[in-house]
């Protein structure tokens, strides 16, 4: 058996670890959005370097989402047979939408 052929539970592993990281630094973009927003009564008003991170952080995170979105797409497409499969297809589409 040669290493070169990806398997389905490859694609589960990187999508699961993309899917984490891309987790994370939704979280993590939530205390320069509130630090922005002034809802972070301890710390002044934010300069403009934290809305660049916020920024950055929120590219990167799409950007790491975009292979994530691209498997799923090309191996499942989008599918309307089951509420769940509905819900998660449309909701995908929806939100690559409004980022894109």
């Amino acid at each position: 058996m040669g290493g070169d052929a990806w398997t389905c539970d490859d694609a589960r592993l990187l999508k699961a670890q993309l899917g984490s990281a891309v987790m994370g630094l939704a979280l993590i973009q939530l205390l320069p959005a509130l630090w922005m927003y002034g809802r972070l009564p301890a710390l002044r008003t934010a300069p403009h370097r934290v809305n660049t991170t916020h920024r950055l952080i929120g590219l990167t995170a799409f950007l790491l989402s975009l292979p994530i979105a691209q498997h799923c797409i090309t191996t499942y497409g989008v599918q309307l047979t089951d509420t769940r499969l509905a819900l998660h297809s449309l909701t995908g589409c929806f939100l690559y939408g409004a980022f894109a």
